[in-house]
This record gives structure tokens, sequence and C-alpha cells, in this order.
């Protein structure tokens, strides 16, 4: 049996299913393992219902957030490829990336709004979530899809081997550069 993250994940959760995993301090909320994972496995769960699979990638563009932490590990749980990108890039930036991933998920949050509703168009092959706010026109709320999913144990075959996040280095277009990371235990 191999090791990857999201089994460690859940090997953690079971182990110490009521200490304090995360502590979200915007919100103010305090989370248990438990409780964390009832919300990997219902992220996982909506990231399926949208059609991601196995190697797929679901980008965000995201401060340092429970949100970021918890589709790390909802794509690990699936097999998807987790994309994170810098919030300090700008749009003709971001485009590149999201032109060169070609997400099937896009997360953001509202704060950062303005560097990607000029570009948000040009992607309808990717579906656009805000982790923080309904009126966006072009995007789905994130807990709206969170609300309709079921928090039972998400499962897929998921290897060591398998890539679980790309990440593009350089904020100049011309210095980008991808790279694939893979589990190693």
């Amino acid at each position: 049996m191999s090791m990857t993250i999201g089994k460690m994940f859940d090997l953690t959760v079971a182990k110490y299913p009521n200490k304090e995993a995360l502590y979200d301090v915007r919100k103010n909320v305090r989370y248990t393992y438990k409780q964390w994972s009832d919300q990997v496995n219902k992220l996982a769960r909506a990231f399926t219902h949208e059609g991601v699979k196995k190697g797929d990638r679901v980008s965000t563009y995201l401060f340092n957030t429970e949100e970021l932490a918890t589709v790390l590990f909802a794509c690990a749980k699936i097999g998807a490829i987790f994309n994170p990108i810098n919030f300090r890039l700008m749009s003709e930036e971001v485009s590149y990336i999201i032109d060169d991933a070609k997400p099937k998920i896009f997360l953001f949050e509202q704060a950062l709004s303005s560097t990607i509703s000029p570009i948000a168009d040009r992607f309808h092959q990717t579906s656009f979530w805000c982790i923080d706010d309904t009126s966006i026109p072009y995007a789905k709320d994130f807990y709206t899809v969170l609300s309709k999913q079921d928090s039972a144990p998400v499962t897929a075959e998921v290897s060591e081997d398998d890539v679980y996040a790309s990440c593009t280095q350089a904020a100049r277009l011309e210095d980008q550069k991808g790279s694939c990371i893979v589990t190693e235990t």
C-alpha cells in the first residue's frame, strides 16, 4: 500500500479526530481534524460532481486561508492536481497560468476579484468559484456548492507516484515554467 497525502490526512484524522487541526483567523473558527475532514470530503465530492477526475487541475488564487489547505487535501483525496497561483501576480500572468494549466475549477477570493474579472470570460472550460462572495456574476459561491455535498469519506485510486501539485514559477511571462510534484515517502 502506497502512502499518499490523502491517506496521510485520513490516518491523522483517525488518530486525532477531536484535536484541533486548523484555526481560521478571518472567521475566528477552530476546526478539529474530524470537522476539517468533513469539509475536505465535501469539497472532494463537489469537485467530482463538477467533473474533476484524477489528473485534472484545480487552481487556487487565494491568500493563506483555510480554504487553500482544504483544496490541497480535497485534490489529494481524488487524485486531482493542486495548482496554487501566487496572489501577487497580475491579470495577464494569471491568465497565462490558467491557459497553460487548463484547470477544471479556479478558486479565488473576493479581495482578488479585480485581477480575475478582466480575464474570466476567456476561460469557458473553467468553472470559477469565489470563497467569500456570491455577487460575482461569473463565479459560483464556494460555500453554497459545499453545502449541497455529503461529508462521507471519498475514495479514489491514487498512488504515491501520481502528480499531486503543479506550480508555475516566475512572474514574468517569458520566465515562467511549470513544475510537477509527486509524493515521495
